[in-house]
């Protein structure tokens, strides 16, 4: 297969670096490609090959062929000097550094392909793109005996890579990550092998997924020869188990057909272990004149389940035996414990909502004894928060911002989606924005910043953090990071609408504002097509009329001009939730245009109703900061 690949690949990459150019478009490429003496970035360049830079591509074969060392090594250093000088974009540059690397590879210049390959990394602000020049170098190391260098490189990307403490240790000593959930442990490397990839779940039933090459990866190798090997980790409660060992088979979608080989599985080596169970299969496909084999291991050890997949030519099937079995006896898998079941008391803990203190005080409780069994992120984050928040309700804000630190952080080792708890990331940030502006501490600006992460920003907005706002960039109208009790804390789709939300009441709310005026008639129309909106949430239906909105103003004055805000409520019961809700629309002039607030109150939240009566007043006072 991977013969197969470099024919598809490297034609491309010989269009992309080698066809020909017309006089006008190496005039405009010259243009966007300039020689600078500032420092190149891949990553962020848009810049393509300069016509320099694809002569001296179309030159490289021929070089190649020479067979001399010295001049090919030379041609390299030319190549590079033009690449970087010219900086192109990631995907070019990776392309003629990988054809620049198999050049060092024909004449065994291993070293120098090394240097090639740090250089490249170092002009790469790209973690995942920057991590595949790390890789590449890591193999090129190991060719040329520095195994001290390889494991050096597959340190600094562990490290880069920031895995959970509590899952992932590295031993110094005896290079060897170790995964002491499981009690597992696997060499950085061995013989030709490298640790290439690491992917760390975050949940308990999650995969964790390790990956070792072996002279290449199957796309891009440095020998016919090559293996892969990945091995995919899965925790499963003990009483989910519902099949064994014997009985189990990896079930996977293969993109060409495929011939099992008994034969050939049954020489295929163990992973060691005297408690381990583990059956072996292999399956053989051919494209064109290549054929792949890919070996399967399926073993298990208590709850414990782990896949092994390799991937090899079916041509070279014994070295990649013998090399696999180098792998293996290095691998350390003594015994798996079984842990603490969590999941069913956590689900329980972190999707209910929580209205009074004694209610805050049980879960705190229930939080803190479930500490002991979180391993994983998600279950150290969901107890965190939990803890965090009672201690913020308590005004304890330093032990507060402790633990919903060490919430955040979890969270950020997860890609689970949190969107149906009620104390997930998006809550988690609201609290430590109120820590962060009541302590004044630095951080206020970056958590207001993370609170839209996930926002549709886009080009519709920006920050000034100069002036604590938000501006939106259609409009110039500025909105305040903080507003009484209130945070900025997501943009919505609606044109000109920012959510706010409160700490304090763990109550969110919607603020929009346009350069148009408001009329005042339009004003009891916009209250009732938004309760309509309510109630057909609710499944009812109940008519509304002027009779039943509720209207007060508020007279201001700004910049010597008397302005008047208007505040509109209706009150409703549900029967979906058993509660009388009433929905508050606050209208009033917004610096140069009109702004309005919509908020909906039930039983539970009426102690907001003030809060929500001197956002409004804050925000009908709010000018365009002077810078």
């Amino acid at each position: 297969m991977a013969k197969n690949l470099l024919k598809k690949i490297l034609p491309v990459v010989s269009l992309m670096i080698c066809s020909p150019l017309s006089a006008a478009e190496a005039d405009n490429t010259a243009e966007r490609s300039p020689v600078t003496n500032d420092p190149c970035d891949f990553s962020t360049s848009r810049r393509v090959p300069n016509p320099q830079l694809t002569e001296l591509m179309k030159q490289l074969p021929v070089v190649e062929k020479s067979g001399d060392k010295k001049a090919a090594k030379q041609w390299v250093d030319k190549v590079w000097e033009s690449l970087y000088s010219s900086c192109a974009n990631y995907n070019d540059a990776n392309a003629i550094i990988w054809r620049l690397t198999q050049t060092l590879d024909r004449t065994a210049q291993y070293d120098e392909a090394l240097v090639l390959l740090k250089k490249a990394s170092e002009a790469t602000s790209g973690v995942e793109q920057r991590y595949r020049f790390i890789h590449k170098a890591t193999t090129q190391a190991m060719l040329a005996g520095k195994e001290t260098q390889a494991r050096q490189l597959i340190k600094d990307y562990l490290s880069a890579k920031h895995l959970p403490a509590a899952l992932w240790q590295l031993d110094k000593t005896d290079n060897r990550l170790h995964y002491p959930l499981a009690q597992l442990a696997v060499p950085l490397t061995s013989g030709h092998w490298t640790l290439e990839h690491i992917y760390s779940t975050g949940q308990r039933d999650g995969t964790s997924i390790i990956r070792f090459a072996n002279n290449g990866d199957g796309i891009y190798n440095v020998a016919a020869n090559y293996v892969s090997a990945e091995m995919m980790l899965h925790y499963r409660e003990t009483e989910d188990i519902e099949h064994s060992v014997n009985t189990t088979q990896t079930k996977r979608p293969w993109l060409y057909a495929t011939t099992n080989d008994a034969e050939l599985a049954v020489k295929l080596p163990d992973i060691p272990g005297d408690k381990l169970k583990q059956i072996k299969s292999v399956q053989r496909y051919s494209t064109a004149d290549d054929s792949v084999a890919t070996a399967t291991w399926q073993i298990t050890q208590g709850p414990w389940e782990m896949t092994v997949l390799a991937s090899f030519p079916t041509a070279h099937s014994e070295n990649a035996i013998q090399q696999l079995a180098t792998l293996f006896m290095q691998i350390q898998w003594p015994r798996a414990e079984t842990l603490p079941p969590i999941q069913k008391e956590l689900d329980a803990l972190t999707k209910k909502s929580y209205q009074t203190a004694t209610e805050w005080n049980k879960a705190a409780r229930q939080a803190a004894s479930l500490l002991p069994a979180a391993k994983f992120p998600h279950e150290i984050a969901g107890v965190n928060t939990i803890l965090g928040i009672q201690a913020y309700r308590q005004n304890k804000l330093e032990k507060a911002w402790s633990y919903l630190q060490l919430a955040r952080t979890a969270y950020a080792q997860t890609l689970k989606i949190h969107a149906e708890e009620n104390y997930g990331p998006q809550a988690l940030l609201m609290y430590l924005t109120d820590i962060a502006y009541q302590m004044k501490k630095s951080t206020y600006t970056e958590l207001v910043k993370e609170s839209f992460r996930h926002s549709p920003m886009g080009d519709h907005w920006f920050f000034a953090p100069s002036s604590q706002s938000i501006v939106n960039k259609k409009s110039q109208l500025h909105y305040p990071f903080n507003a009484g009790i209130f945070h900025a804390s997501a943009i919505t789709y609606i044109e000109g609408t920012v959510v706010y939300s409160a700490a304090q009441y763990g109550y969110s709310l919607e603020f929009f504002a346009g350069k148009t005026v408001m009329p005042d008639m339009n004003q009891p129309e916009i209250v009732k097509g938004q309760v309509r909106r309510l109630q057909k949430k609710d499944r009812q239906k109940i008519a509304i009329t002027d009779k039943d909105l509720h209207k007060s103003t508020y007279s201001f004055t700004v910049q010597g001009q008397k302005k008047t805000a208007t505040k509109w409520s209706v009150k409703w019961y549900s029967d979906n939730e058993k509660t009388e809700k009433t929905l508050i629309y606050w209208a009033f002039p917004y610096q140069d245009g009109h702004g309005g607030i919509i908020a909906t109150v039930d039983n539970k939240d009426k102690a907001i109703l003030p809060k929500l009566d001197e956002f409004a007043k804050t925000l009908v006072h709010y000018s365009v900061p002077t810078l």
